[in-house]
Order: C-alpha cells, then sequence, then structure tokens
C-alpha cells in the first residue's frame, strides 16, 4: 500500500530536521476538487494545509470538516526495517463506526498532517493517503480507511551521495 502514497516536499524536509516526537497527526479527506496531489508538481511546495485546495470532505455522521473536528492517528510509530535499511511510519486504521453521510462529491484522497497549535495555517502537510479504499463514495453506512498495511503508510530510506 505505501509504495503509491506519497511525501509532500516540505513535509519530509520537516520530519528529517524536527522529527515528530510530541506531534499529533490527523487525517484530512478530501474531495475531487482537491489540488493536493499536484502541489508540488507544479513547483508549488504546500508548507501549510492553508496552501492547498483542500475540497474537504463536506458529509456528515463521524466525519466533521476543519481544524480541531479532523480524526487523529493513534498506535502512530516509526520502525526500522533493517533488511531494507528504511524507517516504515505506521498507525492504526481510522474508523467511522456509525457513517460517513454522503457528501458533494467522492472522496479522492486523505493528507496526513501535522496538526498545527492555531490552525490549518501551520499545519504541516506530511503525506498524500492515495491508497486505502481511495477514492470512495460515502454512503451513510461505517467505514473504515486502512492507514497502514505491513509495509507502513509512508517509507524513508537513505539517499546515497554522489
Amino acid at each position: 500500500m505505501a509504495g503509491r502514497n506519497e511525501w509532500f516536499t516540505y513535509g519530509l524536509e520537516y520530519v528529517g530536521k524536527y522529527g515528530l516526537d510530541g506531534e499529533t497527526l490527523e487525517v484530512v479527506l478530501c474531495m475531487t476538487n482537491t489540488t493536493a496531489e499536484v502541489e508540488d508538481a507544479t513547483g508549488q511546495d504546500a508548507p501549510n494545509l492553508d496552501d492547498i485546495t483542500l475540497d474537504e470532505f463536506d458529509g456528515g455522521g463521524d466525519y466533521t470538516a476543519g481544524y480541531g473536528n479532523r480524526p487523529t492517528l493513534s498506535s502512530f510509530q516509526i520502525l526500522v526495517d533493517t533488511a531494507a535499511n528504511s524507517l516504515k511510519f505506521k498507525a492504526a486504521d481510522v474508523a467511522f463506526p456509525n457513517s460517513l453521510d454522503p457528501g458533494s462529491r467522492n472522496v479522492k484522497l486523505a493528507i496526513i498532517s501535522i496538526k498545527g497549535p492555531t490552525g490549518d495555517s501551520d499545519s504541516v502537510p506530511l503525506v498524500r493517503h492515495l491508497q486505502g479504499g481511495f477514492p470512495f463514495t460515502a454512503t451513510g453506512y461505517p467505514k473504515t480507511i486502512e492507514i497502514s498495511d505491513s509495509e507502513g503508510f509512508a517509507q524513508l530510506a537513505p539517499v546515497p551521495l554522489p
């Protein structure tokens, strides 16, 4: 699963510089009009969630859009894979046990971000989460989003120097 998830450039730099100790990671569900998947491809780095057209999920049920309301990742851990010489980022799946009510458009992807202290203007997008059941249509039934498989939701491997 993790092979298709993508780091945001600034998020990757942030992790390398500051780490993730003590950080709260949140899940932002984005609908089909989001620009999250193209921010870096257009040459625009996205240092904060405010810098992305989120097109955040507007359905109801167990998901409430907006800073301070989004689900957070639990059981977050960073594992060392000595065989692959890499780090694997893992967390528990995110469940919406009662319902994820229909929104105005399909859910295209999720952004895993560091929840900033004051709002989206200081929340750092880390990973475009493209797998684990994306895209999907919210149907009003319970929904679980797979965050990690055996490879985690993201990986970091050392980059060989020239």
